[in-house]
Protein backbone atom coordinates (compact mmCIF):
# COMPACT_ATOMS: atom_id res chain seq x y z
CA UNK A 1 0.00 0.00 0.00
CA UNK A 2 1.45 3.16 -0.86
CA UNK A 3 -0.44 5.14 1.88
CA UNK A 4 -2.80 5.67 4.68
CA UNK A 5 -5.87 8.71 5.04
CA UNK A 6 -3.89 10.71 6.94
CA UNK A 7 -5.85 11.27 11.09
CA UNK A 8 -7.11 14.82 11.13
CA UNK A 9 -7.26 17.40 14.52
CA UNK A 10 -10.03 17.42 16.65
CA UNK A 11 -10.72 20.84 15.70
CA UNK A 12 -10.65 20.06 11.97
CA UNK A 13 -13.37 17.53 12.44
CA UNK A 14 -15.18 19.61 14.39
CA UNK A 15 -15.01 22.21 11.18
CA UNK A 16 -16.07 19.42 8.77
CA UNK A 17 -19.32 18.30 11.35
CA UNK A 18 -20.49 21.81 11.37
CA UNK A 19 -20.15 22.25 7.57
CA UNK A 20 -21.93 19.29 7.01
CA UNK A 21 -24.93 20.18 9.76
CA UNK A 22 -26.57 16.45 9.94
CA UNK A 23 -28.43 16.06 13.23
CA UNK A 24 -26.33 14.55 15.57
CA UNK A 25 -28.97 11.38 15.32
CA UNK A 26 -28.03 10.87 11.75
CA UNK A 27 -24.24 10.55 12.57
CA UNK A 28 -24.67 8.08 14.53
CA UNK A 29 -26.80 6.20 12.66
CA UNK A 30 -24.16 6.34 9.67
CA UNK A 31 -21.54 5.43 12.27
CA UNK A 32 -23.41 2.62 13.39
CA UNK A 33 -23.75 1.42 9.65
CA UNK A 34 -19.98 1.72 8.70
CA UNK A 35 -18.55 -0.32 11.75
CA UNK A 36 -21.54 -3.25 10.54
CA UNK A 37 -20.33 -2.47 7.14
CA UNK A 38 -17.07 -3.23 8.10
CA UNK A 39 -17.75 -6.41 10.60
CA UNK A 40 -20.46 -8.04 8.12
CA UNK A 41 -18.06 -7.66 4.87
CA UNK A 42 -15.32 -6.24 6.28
CA UNK A 43 -14.42 -5.12 2.38
CA UNK A 44 -17.22 -2.79 0.86
CA UNK A 45 -17.55 -0.37 -2.15
CA UNK A 46 -18.88 2.90 -0.52
CA UNK A 47 -21.31 3.40 -3.71
CA UNK A 48 -22.83 -0.69 -1.88
CA UNK A 49 -23.09 1.27 1.44
CA UNK A 50 -24.93 4.33 0.03
CA UNK A 51 -27.07 1.63 -1.58
CA UNK A 52 -28.38 -0.19 1.52
CA UNK A 53 -27.92 2.91 3.46
CA UNK A 54 -30.43 4.71 1.29
CA UNK A 55 -32.91 1.51 0.85
CA UNK A 56 -33.54 1.41 4.58
CA UNK A 57 -33.30 4.92 5.61
CA UNK A 58 -35.47 6.64 2.90
CA UNK A 59 -35.17 10.02 2.91
CA UNK A 60 -31.81 10.07 5.49
CA UNK A 61 -29.27 11.79 3.18
CA UNK A 62 -28.53 12.78 -0.12
CA UNK A 63 -25.42 11.31 -1.85
CA UNK A 64 -23.18 14.59 -1.60
CA UNK A 65 -23.88 14.16 2.35
CA UNK A 66 -23.08 10.83 1.95
CA UNK A 67 -19.80 11.54 0.51
CA UNK A 68 -19.19 14.67 3.37
CA UNK A 69 -19.56 12.14 5.72
CA UNK A 70 -17.41 9.53 4.31
CA UNK A 71 -14.89 12.39 4.36
CA UNK A 72 -14.87 12.55 7.82
CA UNK A 73 -14.62 8.98 8.79
CA UNK A 74 -11.77 8.54 6.69
CA UNK A 75 -10.02 11.21 8.84
CA UNK A 76 -10.68 10.05 11.72
CA UNK A 77 -9.55 6.67 13.77
CA UNK A 78 -11.49 3.55 13.70
CA UNK A 79 -10.97 0.18 13.35
CA UNK A 80 -11.84 0.32 9.54
CA UNK A 81 -10.31 2.68 6.71
CA UNK A 82 -12.01 4.67 4.02
CA UNK A 83 -9.76 4.05 0.70
CA UNK A 84 -8.82 4.62 -2.67
CA UNK A 85 -7.57 2.05 -5.39
CA UNK A 86 -4.53 4.38 -5.48
CA UNK A 87 -4.08 4.37 -2.04
CA UNK A 88 -4.14 0.05 -2.11
CA UNK A 89 -2.42 -0.26 -5.61
CA UNK A 90 0.77 1.11 -7.23
CA UNK A 91 0.18 3.30 -10.19
CA UNK A 92 -3.32 2.94 -9.59
CA UNK A 93 -5.70 6.23 -11.32
CA UNK A 94 -7.20 8.53 -8.75
CA UNK A 95 -10.55 7.62 -8.11
CA UNK A 96 -13.61 9.74 -7.36
CA UNK A 97 -14.94 9.67 -3.22
CA UNK A 98 -17.80 7.59 -4.65
CA UNK A 99 -15.26 5.23 -5.44
CA UNK A 100 -13.54 4.23 -2.41
CA UNK A 101 -14.05 1.44 -0.34
CA UNK A 102 -14.55 0.64 3.28
CA UNK A 103 -12.13 -1.69 4.34
CA UNK A 104 -11.54 -3.60 7.73
CA UNK A 105 -8.07 -3.04 9.28
CA UNK A 106 -7.46 -6.47 9.97
CA UNK A 107 -7.26 -6.43 5.79
CA UNK A 108 -4.35 -3.85 5.66
CA UNK A 109 -2.47 -3.45 9.18
CA UNK A 110 -0.68 -6.57 8.81
CA UNK A 111 -0.23 -8.37 5.37
CA UNK A 112 -1.75 -6.12 2.57
CA UNK A 113 -2.24 -9.89 1.17
CA UNK A 114 -5.44 -10.24 3.10
CA UNK A 115 -7.29 -7.14 1.45
CA UNK A 116 -5.89 -8.59 -1.77
CA UNK A 117 -7.33 -11.93 -1.04
CA UNK A 118 -10.33 -11.15 0.15
CA UNK A 119 -11.07 -8.97 -3.33
CA UNK A 120 -10.38 -12.40 -4.67
CA UNK A 121 -12.90 -14.32 -3.08
CA UNK A 122 -15.63 -11.76 -3.04
CA UNK A 123 -15.55 -11.10 -6.99
CA UNK A 124 -18.43 -12.01 -8.51
CA UNK A 125 -20.64 -12.45 -5.52
CA UNK A 126 -23.84 -11.11 -5.06
CA UNK A 127 -24.21 -8.89 -2.04
CA UNK A 128 -26.50 -9.78 1.43
CA UNK A 129 -28.29 -7.13 2.36
CA UNK A 130 -30.23 -7.93 5.46
CA UNK A 131 -33.17 -6.31 7.14
CA UNK A 132 -32.23 -3.02 9.29
CA UNK A 133 -32.80 -4.12 12.82
CA UNK A 134 -31.07 -7.63 11.95
CA UNK A 135 -27.71 -5.99 10.10
CA UNK A 136 -27.20 -3.10 12.62
CA UNK A 137 -26.65 -6.17 15.10
CA UNK A 138 -23.52 -6.64 13.34
CA UNK A 139 -21.84 -3.39 15.06
CA UNK A 140 -21.21 -5.06 17.98
CA UNK A 141 -18.02 -7.04 16.73
CA UNK A 142 -18.85 -10.03 19.21
CA UNK A 143 -22.36 -10.77 18.11
CA UNK A 144 -23.19 -13.85 17.11
CA UNK A 145 -26.74 -14.84 15.18
CA UNK A 146 -29.00 -16.90 17.42
CA UNK A 147 -29.37 -19.87 14.72
CA UNK A 148 -30.67 -23.05 15.16
CA UNK A 149 -26.98 -24.37 14.21
CA UNK A 150 -25.63 -22.19 16.90
CA UNK A 151 -28.40 -23.53 19.69
CA UNK A 152 -27.37 -27.25 18.52
CA UNK A 153 -23.58 -26.46 19.03
CA UNK A 154 -24.58 -24.89 22.56
CA UNK A 155 -26.74 -27.55 23.73
CA UNK A 156 -23.44 -30.32 22.39
CA UNK A 157 -20.92 -28.76 23.80
CA UNK A 158 -23.13 -28.06 27.38
CA UNK A 159 -24.89 -31.69 27.60
CA UNK A 160 -22.47 -34.07 25.68
CA UNK A 161 -19.78 -32.43 27.07
CA UNK A 162 -20.65 -31.44 30.34
CA UNK A 163 -19.04 -27.65 29.79
CA UNK A 164 -20.28 -24.81 31.69
CA UNK A 165 -22.70 -22.44 29.52
CA UNK A 166 -19.98 -19.67 29.86
CA UNK A 167 -17.30 -21.78 28.73
CA UNK A 168 -19.27 -23.14 25.94
CA UNK A 169 -20.05 -19.50 24.72
CA UNK A 170 -16.52 -18.77 24.52
CA UNK A 171 -16.01 -21.58 22.30
CA UNK A 172 -18.25 -21.08 19.90
CA UNK A 173 -17.06 -17.44 19.35
CA UNK A 174 -13.92 -18.78 19.25
CA UNK A 175 -15.92 -21.31 16.63
CA UNK A 176 -17.22 -18.53 14.71
CA UNK A 177 -14.26 -16.35 14.56
CA UNK A 178 -12.38 -19.51 13.16
CA UNK A 179 -14.71 -19.83 10.61
CA UNK A 180 -15.06 -16.25 9.23
CA UNK A 181 -11.27 -15.67 9.27
CA UNK A 182 -9.67 -19.21 8.34
CA UNK A 183 -9.38 -20.83 4.85
CA UNK A 184 -9.53 -23.81 6.50
CA UNK A 185 -11.42 -23.85 9.39
CA UNK A 186 -11.89 -27.80 10.04
CA UNK A 187 -7.85 -27.66 10.52
CA UNK A 188 -7.86 -24.70 12.31
CA UNK A 189 -10.55 -26.24 14.87
CA UNK A 190 -8.89 -29.41 15.18
CA UNK A 191 -5.92 -27.61 16.62
CA UNK A 192 -7.94 -25.10 18.92
CA UNK A 193 -9.52 -27.95 20.04
CA UNK A 194 -6.00 -30.16 20.97
CA UNK A 195 -4.49 -26.80 22.21
CA UNK A 196 -7.62 -26.62 24.68
CA UNK A 197 -7.42 -30.30 25.33
CA UNK A 198 -10.87 -31.04 24.43
CA UNK A 199 -11.49 -34.67 24.02
CA UNK A 200 -14.21 -36.66 22.52
CA UNK A 201 -14.95 -40.10 22.27
CA UNK A 202 -15.70 -41.52 18.61
CA UNK A 203 -19.46 -40.77 18.83
CA UNK A 204 -19.25 -37.47 20.36
CA UNK A 205 -16.17 -36.39 17.43
CA UNK A 206 -18.63 -37.93 14.67
CA UNK A 207 -21.16 -35.69 16.03
CA UNK A 208 -19.39 -32.69 16.52
CA UNK A 209 -18.13 -32.91 13.08
CA UNK A 210 -21.83 -32.75 11.74
CA UNK A 211 -22.48 -29.62 13.92
CA UNK A 212 -19.65 -27.64 12.84
CA UNK A 213 -20.15 -28.48 9.22
CA UNK A 214 -23.82 -27.58 9.84
CA UNK A 215 -22.22 -24.26 11.56
CA UNK A 216 -19.65 -23.35 9.47
CA UNK A 217 -22.16 -23.76 6.17
CA UNK A 218 -24.71 -21.24 8.09
CA UNK A 219 -22.59 -18.46 9.05
CA UNK A 220 -22.13 -15.68 7.02
CA UNK A 221 -18.79 -14.71 5.80
CA UNK A 222 -17.04 -11.48 5.04
CA UNK A 223 -15.77 -13.29 1.85
CA UNK A 224 -19.11 -14.05 0.79
CA UNK A 225 -20.15 -10.86 1.43
CA UNK A 226 -22.54 -11.39 4.41
CA UNK A 227 -24.11 -14.75 3.10
CA UNK A 228 -23.77 -17.68 4.46
CA UNK A 229 -22.05 -20.45 2.82
CA UNK A 230 -25.29 -22.52 2.52
CA UNK A 231 -27.35 -19.68 1.26
CA UNK A 232 -24.45 -18.58 -1.71
CA UNK A 233 -24.64 -22.36 -2.49
CA UNK A 234 -28.27 -22.88 -3.23
CA UNK A 235 -29.03 -19.79 -5.06
CA UNK A 236 -25.85 -20.83 -7.38
CA UNK A 237 -27.55 -24.71 -7.04
CA UNK A 238 -24.48 -25.98 -6.03
CA UNK A 239 -23.78 -28.26 -3.12
CA UNK A 240 -22.22 -28.37 0.58
CA UNK A 241 -18.94 -26.35 0.30
CA UNK A 242 -16.75 -27.98 2.82
CA UNK A 243 -14.75 -30.43 1.39
CA UNK A 244 -12.08 -31.34 3.79
CA UNK A 245 -11.08 -32.47 7.75
CA UNK A 246 -8.42 -33.09 8.70
CA UNK A 247 -7.64 -35.17 12.29
CA UNK A 248 -5.89 -32.91 15.21
CA UNK A 249 -2.62 -34.58 16.18
CA UNK A 250 -4.52 -35.63 19.71
CA UNK A 251 -6.68 -37.81 17.67
CA UNK A 252 -4.12 -38.92 15.15
CA UNK A 253 -2.01 -39.94 18.38
CA UNK A 254 -4.52 -41.97 19.97
CA UNK A 255 -5.65 -44.24 16.26
CA UNK A 256 -1.58 -44.71 16.64
CA UNK A 257 -1.83 -45.61 19.82
CA UNK A 258 -4.50 -47.93 19.53
CA UNK A 259 -6.09 -45.89 21.61
CA UNK A 260 -9.10 -45.41 19.28
CA UNK A 261 -10.35 -48.29 16.45
CA UNK A 262 -9.79 -46.89 13.14
CA UNK A 263 -11.72 -49.81 11.69
CA UNK A 264 -14.38 -48.76 13.69
CA UNK A 265 -14.00 -44.83 13.11
CA UNK A 266 -13.87 -46.03 9.37
CA UNK A 267 -17.17 -47.69 9.53
CA UNK A 268 -18.72 -44.65 11.14
CA UNK A 269 -17.53 -42.29 8.46
CA UNK A 270 -18.96 -44.57 5.78
CA UNK A 271 -22.54 -44.83 7.68
CA UNK A 272 -22.44 -40.93 8.30
CA UNK A 273 -24.44 -38.38 6.57
CA UNK A 274 -21.34 -36.24 5.79
CA UNK A 275 -20.66 -35.25 2.00
CA UNK A 276 -19.47 -37.57 -0.08
CA UNK A 277 -15.95 -35.52 -0.79
CA UNK A 278 -15.35 -35.48 2.97
CA UNK A 279 -16.49 -38.63 3.65
CA UNK A 280 -13.40 -39.54 0.58
CA UNK A 281 -10.72 -37.27 2.47
CA UNK A 282 -11.47 -38.71 5.86
CA UNK A 283 -10.58 -42.24 4.81
CA UNK A 284 -7.89 -41.10 2.94
CA UNK A 285 -6.49 -39.85 6.36
CA UNK A 286 -7.09 -42.71 8.06
CA UNK A 287 -5.53 -45.10 5.37
CA UNK A 288 -1.89 -42.92 5.79
CA UNK A 289 -2.06 -42.87 9.54
CA UNK A 290 -2.81 -47.14 9.45
CA UNK A 291 0.61 -46.93 6.84
CA UNK A 292 2.71 -45.12 9.67
CA UNK A 293 3.48 -47.84 11.90
CA UNK A 294 -0.06 -47.54 13.35
CA UNK A 295 0.34 -49.64 16.80
CA UNK A 296 -2.02 -52.62 17.12
CA UNK A 297 -4.42 -53.24 19.77
CA UNK A 298 -3.21 -56.20 21.75
CA UNK A 299 -3.48 -59.61 20.43
CA UNK A 300 -5.03 -62.43 22.88
CA UNK A 301 -3.25 -65.40 22.49
CA UNK A 302 -6.58 -67.15 21.47
CA UNK A 303 -7.37 -64.63 19.04
CA UNK A 304 -6.27 -65.20 14.84
CA UNK A 305 -3.06 -64.26 14.25
CA UNK A 306 -2.82 -60.70 12.25
CA UNK A 307 0.26 -62.32 9.91
CA UNK A 308 -3.09 -63.96 7.99
CA UNK A 309 -2.23 -67.90 8.55
CA UNK A 310 -5.35 -68.21 9.68
CA UNK A 311 -3.75 -69.94 13.20
CA UNK A 312 -4.28 -68.58 16.62
CA UNK A 313 -1.80 -66.38 17.75
CA UNK A 314 -0.01 -68.57 20.46
CA UNK A 315 0.34 -71.26 17.50
CA UNK A 316 2.08 -69.07 15.31
CA UNK A 317 3.61 -65.67 15.45
CA UNK A 318 2.87 -65.81 19.31
CA UNK A 319 5.24 -68.86 20.01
Amino acid sequence: MSRFPRIYAESTITRMNKKLALPQETMSLLYDYFETFANLYQLLPLKDAYKIISRQNKGLITLDEFIAFSEIARHEKHYYYILAKDELYLDAPKEEPIDRELVHSCLVDIDYEDYYNMVKHQAGKPLKILPKQELLKYKDDMYIADTPYVRAMMNFLCTRLQLSAHRAEDIISDFILIITCDDRPFDAVSKMLDRVKLKMTESQLEDFIKLFTDLNNNTRLPQNRGFTPHELSTNRGGQEVIDSISFGPNITAAFKSGEADIEEYRKEILMSELPEKVKMDMLRQLSQIEGKNTTQKKVGRNDPCHCGSGKKYKKCCGK
